[in-house]
């Protein structure tokens, strides 16, 4: 049981920068909570006294008058926490989230979180925005929607040398590079040929795979040591959906990398 929390808290963002005394007393204050399919964990317009990290299984956030926004946990979900808004901001539930299936998670008490993890959040989500703010194809976006891209980000790093999306494979997220250097690759006839110029801090690429619900057309590989801010397919379908136009230029100039790396060769 500890080990499967120790694992849970690692995967999240929000944990990443505290030290392991704090790590511990986090830990040592949350308690296992279960959840079966159809089970409100919390409700949109009630007060908020705990967040939650899942451990296993995936729910779903629905805003009334909306609909489904948002998955949490599970194959392809990058976010596995919620809950925080609330305890930040002594603000009612923004959303309702309800158990998709069979679910295991963890709840942190709102003394302890403020403790130890607001001013962390605070600052991720100020740093995000920051650095969104700089991204010129979100440059169309409100200050809300900025943020609300910022709140479901989640970063991984990549070694030099290591393809973070493969040719071929299923595209479940969306990637901005924050660091480093990638660049972009295709096989042409047996070969493995670069059918991009290196992309670096504020670009962007797997949008092709998500918005065609294509495979990926092209692999993509770290040149330096990367790291980026992913986001999920549906979240990305909801988030950035009105700038498909913008997102589409890529697609035009992928063809053209591919059509000029072809007659080259």
């Amino acid at each position: 049981q500890q080990a499967a929390l120790i694992d849970a808290v690692s995967k999240n963002v929000l944990f990443s920068e505290l030290a392991q005394a704090e790590l511990d007393v986090i830990i040592g204050a949350m308690k296992k909570l279960e959840y079966t399919k159809g089970d409100d964990i919390i409700k949109q317009g009630e007060e908020g006294d705990l967040f939650y990290v899942v451990e296993d299984g995936a729910c779903e956030i629905f805003v009334k008058g909306v609909g489904k926004v948002m998955d949490i946990g599970g194959f392809g979900s990058v976010r596995n926490f919620f809950g925080e808004l609330a305890l930040l901001y002594d603000a009612p539930r923004a959303a309702t989230v309800t158990a998709a299936g069979p679910v295991v998670a963890w709840g942190l008490d709102r003394v302890t979180f403020k403790k130890i993890l607001q001013d962390q959040t605070q600052k991720q989500r100020s740093l995000y925005k920051t650095f969104l703010e700089q991204v010129p194809v979100l440059q169309p976006l409100s200050v809300y929607e900025k943020l609300t891209i910022a709140d479901a980000m989640a970063p991984k790093t990549f070694p030099a040398g290591e393809n973070i999306i493969n040719e071929g494979d299923e595209g479940f997220e969306f990637y901005i590079v924050e660091s480093g250097e990638v660049i972009c690759t295709k096989n042409l006839d047996g070969k493995e040929t670069e059918v991009s110029d290196p992309l670096g801090p504020g670009d962007y690429f797997g949008e092709l795979s998500l918005i065609n619900n294509e495979s990926r057309a092209a692999s993509v590989k770290a040149v330096k040591d990367t790291t980026c801010l992913t986001i999920d397919r549906k979240t990305f379908k909801r988030l950035l959906g009105p700038l498909e136009g913008m997102l589409r230029e890529h697609e035009e100039l992928y063809s053209k990398y591919v059509e000029d790396a072809k007659t080259s060769s």
